[in-house]
């Protein structure tokens, strides 16, 4: 068998995860957290396999291909401050919208 019959039709799967976002279930703190966590922990168990990667698909050296790992540093930031951006903000209305 070739790895497109094992594998879902990329049409599919974007099909299924806009079917699964409009379920509402994406909007919660606890499940972006959750999100962001395994995230991160993928990023962490498969360092070397990214720095493989980026060499073999790229040619960057594995100085360079860390900058790819460096998303881990904006993952940090993303669950440091999610909290605050999802916060209800204040919008002033125009005078037009009196």
């Amino acid at each position: 068998m070739t790895a497109q019959m094992i594998r879902p039709a990329i049409p599919d799967v974007v099909a299924r995860q806009r079917q699964f976002f409009f379920t509402g279930q994406t909007k919660s703190l606890e499940f972006r957290l959750k999100q962001l966590g395994c995230l991160k922990q993928a990023i962490i168990d498969r360092q070397e396999d990214i720095l493989v990667a980026a060499k073999a698909d790229l040619g960057r050296p594995a100085f360079e291909a860390y900058f790819e790992i460096a998303t881990l540093a904006e993952v940090n930031k993303a669950l440091k401050d999610l909290t605050r951006w999802m916060r209800p903000e204040k919008v002033k209305l125009g005078i037009d919208q009196f």
